[in-house]
């Protein structure tokens, strides 16, 4: 019979490799048998093998484990997305905070203001009041020469705190154009704020039933034919009729 003769390969395959898968296969189940974990060893090296580890299946508790990532990782996000929705709400309150307190201040210096103004006018009414006792102390024709000559704001203060007695037989002793002129538009308390404009009429009309009606008719002539026919529609009849007597006819007729 002839002998066959092994190649080199077979040779190292028969006498090198086979003998140390043996010698591994053995030793591996003793290691087993013994309590330690070769074949999870074996495959927990294969995962980190570039190559093996495509075909070796994947560990379930690091699937698990990538799974719990992803999740915390989703909340996290999440998390995050809500910090940055509550900053921005954050912001929106101060500003809004602001605002508001800007507001505020200016609700309060409004207040101080009108504070201020209220006791500005309650001062100056004190003082305007002693002026008028003054003047109405004195004869109304010395009286009608100064207050004729003071500026329009300050004779208007004045007469405007008079007795309506005291005030007409003042303006009875000044020109009826300088009367005309104190007494048109928004004159005495009315311009102070203290009337309404149909109080100042009726307080005017009383001050001209008190006075003679030549005069009160050349002052009256000397006025707007609209504040004129007002202060006239507001005297007693009798007074009315007077007046209208003393007046041109062209004037007294736009009165009516």
């Amino acid at each position: 019979m002839e002998k066959r003769d092994y190649g080199k390969l077979e040779w190292f395959f028969y006498i090198i490799v086979l003998p140390l898968l043996f010698t591994g296969l053995i030793s591996g189940l003793v290691l087993q048998f013994m309590g330690y974990d070769v074949t999870g060893k074996l495959i927990s090296i294969a995962r980190k093998t570039p190559v093996i580890s495509s075909i070796v299946p994947p560990d379930e508790a690091a699937k698990k484990e990538r799974s719990e990532v992803r999740k915390l990782q989703s909340q996290l996000n999440e998390s995050m997305q809500a910090f940055e929705t509550a900053q921005k709400s954050v912001q929106i309150l101060k500003q809004d905070l602001a605002g508001k307190e800007a507001e505020l201040n200016k609700l309060k210096q409004a207040k101080e203001d009108a504070k201020k103004q209220e006791q500005e006018q309650q001062t100056a009414d004190v003082f305007w009041k002693k002026q008028a006792a003054v003047y109405s102390e004195m004869s109304p024709k010395n009286a009608a020469v100064i207050l004729a000559a003071m500026p329009l704001n300050e004779a208007r203060a004045i007469l405007g705190r008079m007795d309506l007695d005291v005030k007409a037989s003042i303006l009875e002793k000044m020109d009826p154009k300088v009367v005309s002129v104190l007494e048109s538009g928004s004159a005495d308390m009315q311009e102070n704020g203290r009337q309404s404009a149909d109080d100042y009429i009726k307080a005017s009309a009383k001050i001209y039933n008190l006075m003679s009606p030549a005069k009160a008719a050349a002052i009256l002539s000397e006025m707007s034919v609209e504040q004129a026919r007002g202060i006239v529609r507001e005297l007693s009849a009798e007074t009315r009729a007077a007046i209208l007597e003393n007046m041109d006819p062209k004037f007294a007729a736009k009165l009516i």
